[in-house]
């Protein structure tokens, strides 16, 4: 996800893959076949993982054709099999991404139909491999999707609120906070409690695709289940309890019942706080150091009156009862970010769903911030 690469490529550091390389909206590295599986089990911050097969130079549709057919598809698609083609295509050589699409798959079923005499079929619903088709200009990558749907989906949301917050982005804000799983980590305005159960996971060390029924890896021909036991079972063996108090709130009872049935299900439900109330009448009485995340809404049909003074009661409700702690607030609204009377200390480009928005800190200084007082020339000794 477009501003969290450093953070990707951290995570993948940890799991000890091999020359990573960070681009835009995208890391790459290197790794055997366990390497792909540990990598959809315990990313946080990854949409995808894809294993690019073929590269080429594409001047017209026959070499792309010429491409995928020249491809080896047998680790992945069974004679028979069903698969899905994704296209991103930027490039004079094809003006519609459908062509594209086309091109590419007549190339694996004319392959599997000369090879073996059947051919595998198109299915978009659940397909037992995914191929993504990336073309710039005349430079073409043919890549496999291992996980299949995205990676945000992690298993434990049943329920959503009118704005959910992507599982993806809530985990990429809390790994941008610096949030240490020791000190206290503060929701309000929790929702369906997003970034509760991504902290919850973190603090525990559940992996975030623990509460998956499944990955596209797992359909594949080459699909090992006996790695893949033994990769969830060591896992698993990390997992810990969570030493920080951790408290979300919300106005809404509906959204206080649905954080509460997704704590639950990611199994950190006992160790999270919840209350159902509004954030100008909680004293949270924290500790010095604490987390503060916030996700306030951008609008929701206010009129511009009323958000600016919502966002200036948020800002209030900071410096009065927050004191000693860093917060962090995300929101498309710029403007009214500004009536929070605070100055943030840390600015960060995020995308929430279509929306650029901001996710930035603000340090609450437990009193005045002053700068230390200068010595007059008469007062030295």
């Amino acid at each position: 996800m477009q501003g969290f690469e450093d953070l990707l490529a951290e995570e993948l550091r940890v799991l000890g893959v091999d020359n990573i390389q960070i681009g835009r909206r995208i890391v790459h590295c290197e790794g055997d076949w366990k390497t792909v599986y540990k990598c959809n089990l315990e990313l946080r911050t990854a949409l995808r993982v894809l294993l690019p097969l073929s590269k080429g130079t594409v001047n017209k549709a026959q070499d792309l054709y010429d491409l995928a057919a020249a491809t080896d598809w047998s680790p992945f698609l069974e004679t028979g099999g069903t698969l899905m083609i994704d296209t991103q295509v930027r490039s004079k050589v094809f003006n519609d991404t459908r062509f594209a699409a086309l091109k590419v798959k007549d190339a694996i079923v004319d392959s599997y139909r000369e090879k073996y005499g059947r051919r595998p079929t198109i299915e978009f619903k659940n397909p037992q491999l995914r191929v993504y088709v990336y073309l710039n200009d005349t430079e073409c990558e043919i890549s496999v999707d291992s996980s299949g749907n995205s990676l945000h989906k992690r298993g434990y949301r049943t329920q959503t609120n009118a704005a959910p917050l992507n599982e993806v982005l809530a985990a990429g804000m809390i790994l941008r906070s610096g949030w240490d799983h020791q000190k206290d980590f503060i929701n309000p305005m929790c929702g369906s409690g997003t970034l509760l159960v991504e902290a919850g996971m973190m603090a525990a060390n559940i992996s975030p695709g623990r509460f998956r029924d499944n990955f596209g890896f797992q359909q594949w021909e080459n699909f090992r289940s006996v790695w893949w036991r033994q990769i969830k079972e060591a896992a698993r063996e990390r997992e810990r309890d969570i030493p920080a108090r951790m408290l979300g709130f919300d106005v809404n009872k509906t959204a206080m019942q649905m954080s509460g049935n997704h704590l639950r299900m990611a199994g950190v439900g006992s160790k999270v706080e919840l209350q159902q109330i509004a954030m100008e009448d909680y004293d949270p009485k924290i500790a010095e150091g604490a987390t503060v995340i916030i996700n306030p809404p951008y609008s929701f049909r206010m009129g511009k009156d009323d958000i600016m003074e919502f966002y200036k009661m948020i800002g209030d409700n900071l410096k009065t009862k927050y004191q000693g702690c860093s917060a962090w607030i995300i929101s498309a609204n710029l403007e009214a970010l500004k009536n929070l009377g605070l100055k943030p200390t840390q600015r960060e480009v995020l995308f929430n769903g279509p929306l650029e928005a901001r996710f930035n800190r603000y340090d609450l200084y437990a009193g005045s911030k002053k700068a230390p007082r200068r010595i007059q020339p008469s007062e030295q000794p």
